[in-house]
């Protein structure tokens, strides 16, 4: 369900760039690690193309299909280092080998403060809590913050067993691209419809389960335009049309975009997806639980302005309509 929802929220992207870029500047006066670090972070989003060297031809031992290359910069204190091609490009890591999992722990730890130290602290993490007996044995990913929200997460930290030798390794892993930057929702976020948000706040999980067989509830001043399934995922869709000028519809649609930030709160996150300026959709913003972000299966509130297909009949000739669209993705 992850990938349809992507593919429609996405829709869009392929005529607008990333607005929303990924640079951390390299302090002058800094550390090996640091500035190593940031180095290969910040060429992400070129797909380390700067610091992707010649292929590997040799057999790899844990990426046994994907291709693999050398780097021109070596993390300091890594014992090796290459860029992993297979379904996504990723720039790879070794902090050593270790006979015991507690050293390795203790190590680990001490690389994720150098990671923490290196981007000011400024990070959000995941852990994700594993079997100690599996071949994946500690990982974590980490997000870059800043005072407004943070981007997807890009660097993951892994401790695995080898399973020719039953050693355990240390991994630091940063993958590529521009990642999505997500706005945090605050407290006391202004409201401009009290009706709308409590009816959100009240309906939430009815408008999101699986037994929905039309519109469960009314979200004025919103108009019910039914269920709609495409693959595996059910959108619940909501119209306010009839607008006849954009600046006013755009005008209310950021006051819907703030009730639906107050609705949901602390626990979701919001992101705009870029969409080219002639429409038919001229603004989508997209709301996820935090929680959420990494799960296959995640649920998606919409809110777009759109251009209605049919022009509105006037004395002066026809005119473009304008709606906003509510929608509940699951």
């Amino acid at each position: 369900m992850k990938k349809i929802i992507s593919l429609l929220l996405f829709s869009c992207v392929a005529s607008h760039a990333f607005a929303q870029g990924f640079t951390i500047e390299i302090p002058k006066k800094t550390d090996a690690f640091t500035s190593t670090f940031l180095k290969v972070l910040n060429d992400a989003g070129d797909d380390f193309k700067h610091i992707k060297g010649k292929q590997i031809n040799q057999k790899d031992t844990i990426h046994l299909a994907s291709n693999t290359f050398k780097t021109s910069v070596a993390i300091a204190g890594s014992t090796y280092g290459r860029i992993v091609t297979d379904s996504t490009i990723y720039a790879e890591y070794y902090f050593g080998d270790y006979e015991q999992m507690q050293d390795a722990f203790a190590s680990y730890d001490v690389l994720e403060q150098k990671v923490s130290t290196a981007v000011d602290y400024r990070t959000f993490f995941k852990d994700y809590y594993l079997d100690t007996n599996g071949t994946v044995v500690r990982l974590k990913k980490i997000a870059y913050c800043t005072n407004r929200g943070f981007y997807h997460f890009n660097i993951a930290l892994q401790i695995i067993r080898l399973l020719y030798n039953g050693k355990f390794r240390i991994l630091l892993q940063i993958y590529n691209g521009k990642p999505q930057f997500y706005y945090r929702i605050f407290k006391n976020e202004p409201v401009g419809s009290f009706n709308m948000v409590n009816v959100l706040r009240s309906n939430l999980a009815a408008l999101q389960s699986q037994a929905v067989t039309t519109c469960p509830v009314t979200v004025p001043p919103f108009k019910c335009l039914g269920k709609k399934v495409t693959n595996d995922t059910v959108f619940i869709s909501y119209q306010k049309p009839d607008f006849d000028d954009y600046y006013t519809a755009r005008t209310e649609f950021d006051v819907y975009l703030s009730n639906i930030r107050t609705s949901l709160g602390s626990d979701y996150v919001f992101y705009s997806v870029p969409c080219p300026s002639e429409g038919p959709v001229f603004k989508r913003w997209a709301f996820v639980q935090v929680n959420d972000l990494e799960n296959y299966k995640r649920k998606t509130v919409l809110l777009s302005l759109i251009a209605l297909p049919e022009p509105m009949l006037t004395d002066y000739g026809y005119k473009k309509q304008y709606a906003i669209m509510l929608e509940f993705a699951f």
